[in-house]
């Protein structure tokens, strides 16, 4: 990893990517909601990059301010740091056509970083596997005897490793690389299919959902470890979990 010796600011280190990412990065500086003085403490340092991870993905929206604070106050915040590299991660899910506040918010994030940050990498992965991930369906398929589902077997995904996206961050700090990358795997692969691979017995529910993706022939240039299908990582990540 190239990201030695180098002072990054990772958000959202409570959970999901951030929390991998900030165990991953020796000696970095880690903003969770319980720092209350983070921007006067920091506002005076240099670093190299600042990985802005955290977002409030709150489906049920009983306070619209503290929403929008997390997601994009937030955002113009960190922006006014010192530093030579932002890296936001958006999601995949900006390219889905039935917008959800959670696309919604990481579109106007994006257009933020757009706008106002000149050395900026916008990143819009997947479903990401890896430590410490939530209990999400394919989980569940790959962990429970006998699991009951809401969604319908046709539902498809795309998955990524969260090792692969930490090394094209460290990768694109190292070689400058800034712009807009979708990060997905090269196929999505459905419920059913995963549970049909690993012989589990699921009640599926009738919701289906599809995840959108777009090209990502990009993506694969600069960072071929990702030209993988989906089953591929499922099978990655299962042989991580033994």
């Amino acid at each position: 990893m190239h990201l030695k010796n180098k002072q990054i600011l990772v958000t959202g280190t409570n959970s999901g990517f951030g929390k991998f990412a900030s165990s991953q990065i020796k000696d970095c500086v880690k903003l969770t909601r319980e720092n209350k003085n983070f921007f006067l403490d920091y506002r005076h340092v240099k670093f190299d990059a600042i990985i802005h991870c955290a977002f409030n993905s709150k489906r049920n929206i009983d306070d619209f301010y503290s929403y929008y604070e997390d997601n994009i106050l937030l955002t113009e915040n960190l922006i006014k740091l010192n530093y030579k590299k932002f890296i936001y991660i958006s999601s995949i899910d900006v390219k889905n056509p039935n917008e959800s506040n959670y696309g919604l918010m990481k579109k106007i994030a994006e257009s933020i970083v757009r706008k106002k940050v000149k050395n900026n990498l916008i990143i819009r992965p997947s479903a990401i596997l890896g430590q410490g991930i939530r209990k999400n369906s394919l989980i569940r398929i790959l962990q429970e005897d006998s699991p009951k589902l809401t969604l319908s077997e046709k539902s498809t995904f795309n998955y990524i490793l969260q090792e692969d996206m930490l090394e094209f961050i460290s990768k694109a700090i190292a070689e400058g690389i800034s712009g807009e990358y979708d990060f997905t795997s090269s196929s999505n692969v459905t419920l059913g299919d995963i549970a049909r691979k690993y012989d589990k017995k699921v009640l599926f529910g009738n919701y289906v959902y599809q995840t959108h993706t777009s090209q990502t022939k990009d993506t694969y240039k600069v960072f071929p470890k990702l030209n993988k299908d989906s089953i591929q990582v499922v099978e990655e990540y299962m042989r991580k979990c033994k």
